[in-house]
């Protein structure tokens, strides 16, 4: 991936890029750019949704809703 971005100008940041792999079947898979390895994240917050690696997705104003239910228990 990172050479073929090169050979079209693009420049692939290791520092910003992250991955997430949703299922996982098998064996786990390793990226890297060039020599660095991409950082892996279990969820990520998506313009008005939370994604979740297990493939569950919920809105933002659940989870925040969920937090201050849990804040005043």
């Amino acid at each position: 991936m990172y050479k073929r971005a090169a050979k079209t100008g693009l420049r692939i940041s290791s520092q910003k890029a992250k991955e997430m792999q949703a299922e996982k079947q098998g064996e786990n898979v390793l990226l890297k750019v060039g020599q660095e390895p991409v950082d892996e994240f279990t969820s990520f917050t998506y313009p008005g949704s939370i994604v979740t690696s297990n493939g569950d997705a919920q809105t933002e104003a659940a989870e925040l809703a969920k937090q201050w239910q849990y804040l005043e228990d």
